[in-house]
């Protein structure tokens, strides 16, 4: 699991080299790496679950530092970068996916209590920036890591034969995440989402750079906008204008990493032409600014090369 030195029009970036792989094959993935190195800071475009059994580390993210023990599990959101530091005999699972799956096969997810927080409500608070964190007693590491184990013999067979597998084998994998969730961090409802939601994250999704307002978007789905925040905030966690900023800038961490264009640019590109608001929300997602953020990345290439 190295990290590879790729040119995008005469500028090295640093990509995961499963992640490009995992990017070009199936929707959903998993990697096991045995004796896992230094790894510098680094992000991704769709969501990771991240099992640790065995070892130790000093892991930066967002929320802070944290050192890791067997049986801690930390899920990702796209765009929440993290480091691997101080390692000594780590090993760990990776599991991927695509963050579309949230809008399509796992759009149920948000209205269930424990997937609806893991996926969601958990990560997409503010504090959080993209970052959920649970601890697996070993009885259940070692009944994950058989799911992840599974999943990971899919990936010889045909993705277009093999999806199904996979995505019940992740939907079991999210289960037994979901009920070692701390139980004040589980929101509890037992509504139904209402399919205003369902189709308001659709739009989102599928047009995020598209000038939203609240107004626009609960005509688009025909509900009467203070109710659609409640309906939205109840579901999800943050209100539907908190997830469309949330979406745009986990694009724009993307773009920030592989790409070249202007910090402005990047910021008109998802939706934000605006430089300073741009830089305002996007540092309320990751905690840097859009330029820091860059320079993050651009900080390990140098090293890597050096």
């Amino acid at each position: 699991m190295n990290l590879l030195d790729t040119k995008t029009k005469g500028k090295t970036i640093q990509r995961a080299d499963w992640e490009r792989f995992f990017s070009s094959r199936n929707r959903i993935e998993a990697n096991f790496v045995a004796a896992h190195p230094n790894y510098p800071a680094h992000d991704h475009a769709f969501m990771e679950i991240q099992l640790i059994v065995a070892g130790s580390c000093l892991q930066r993210t967002s929320l802070g530092d944290t050192r890791p023990v067997a049986g801690d599990v930390y899920l990702f959101r796209p765009g929440a970068w993290h480091a691997y530091e101080e390692v000594d005999g780590l090993s760990l699972y990776n599991c991927c996916f695509d963050s579309a799956l949230l809008a399509r096969e796992l759009a149920w997810t948000v209205d269930h209590p424990m997937l609806g927080s893991l996926l969601w409500f958990i990560p997409l608070t503010p504090e959080q920036h993209g970052v959920a964190a649970l601890h697996l007693p070993p009885r259940e590491v070692r009944r994950c890591r058989q799911l992840l184990d599974t999943l990971r013999r899919l990936a010889r067979k045909d993705p277009s034969v093999a999806f199904a597998d996979e995505l019940g084998l992740l939907l079991q994998i999210l289960g037994l995440l979901g009920r070692h969730l701390p139980k004040e961090r589980i929101r509890q409802t037992s509504d139904r989402t209402h399919s205003a939601v369902a189709e308001a994250i659709r739009l989102i999704d599928e047009r995020p750079a598209e000038g939203w307002t609240l107004t626009a978007l609960a005509e688009r789905v025909h509900v009467e906008p203070t109710y659609f925040v409640r309906l939205f905030h109840k579901m999800v966690g943050v209100p539907p204008m908190a997830y469309l900023a949330g979406r745009r800038a986990e694009l724009a961490a993307g773009l920030l990493r592989d790409s070249c264009a202007p910090v402005s640019e990047i910021g008109r590109l998802v939706g934000w032409p605006d430089p300073n608001h741009f830089s305002r929300r996007f540092r309320e997602k990751f905690s840097l600014s859009p330029s820091r953020y860059r320079q993050r990345f651009e900080a390990v290439g140098r090293s890597r090369r050096g």
